[in-house]
């Protein structure tokens, strides 16, 4: 077996290269970084339990009180394995408020910023206006839409919910200098998680 000091140069830069590759995945993958700061294993099995109990669902559409209410109901109806997402999105956001807007300019039932929208508009191919945020239907398309793709981002369930509120740049920056990722945001899910079980008993 060859040692370090006899390996050809060219086999030496390759398994620098490899240990600088796997050094740079370790850092950057946010799923690994994910795990290493996540705190509450129950949140994806709560989510996904929930996700699939229909006759729950069923129950949180009629305890769904708001100005969207109605068409909440029937996006849930159309995107099925969604219907858990987009009441979250609405009570978690807004608590279902149809003209609510936040004191960083984040507008509707699922808080949709301006510039945000307007880049889902564009990737959508769909007109975009400030005032059609107020629009439910459009507003829960939105928000549906950008949860996916921040989900698609991160692959992981918790910290598509944190860049979806805090933007993806900030979750991106907290995963590179690893650091703490408060579980401010997450924790308002946790404790609908826990009301929603007590519908059960």
């Amino acid at each position: 077996m060859l040692s370090g000091r006899n390996k050809h140069p060219l086999i030496r830069r390759a398994e620098h290269a490899l240990l600088f590759f796997f050094l740079f995945l370790f850092i950057f993958s946010p799923k690994e970084t994910a795990i290493a700061l996540r705190e509450n294993n129950g949140f994806k099995k709560d989510f996904l339990e929930f996700s699939k109990d229909r006759v729950l669902l069923e129950k949180l559409m009629k305890r769904c009180r708001g100005e969207c209410c109605h068409k909440l109901k029937e996006l849930s109806e159309k995107e099925e394995g969604d219907s858990l997402l987009i009441y979250l999105l609405a009570y978690v956001e807004s608590s279902f408020k149809q003209y609510g807007v936040s004191n960083k300019g984040a507008i509707g039932i699922t808080q949709i910023k301006p510039d945000v929208g307007r880049d889902i508009a564009y990737e959508l191919k769909i007109p975009f206006s400030e005032e059609l945020l107020f629009d439910c239907e459009y507003n829960l398309k939105m928000g549906v839409y950008y949860f996916r793709k921040m989900l698609d981002t991160f692959n992981d369930l918790e910290l598509a919910f944190v860049a979806y509120n805090m933007g993806p740049t900030f979750v991106l920056n907290k995963l590179k200098n690893r650091e703490f990722i408060s579980r401010k945001y997450l924790s308002r899910i946790e404790k609908f998680f826990e009301e929603v079980r007590s519908y059960e008993e």
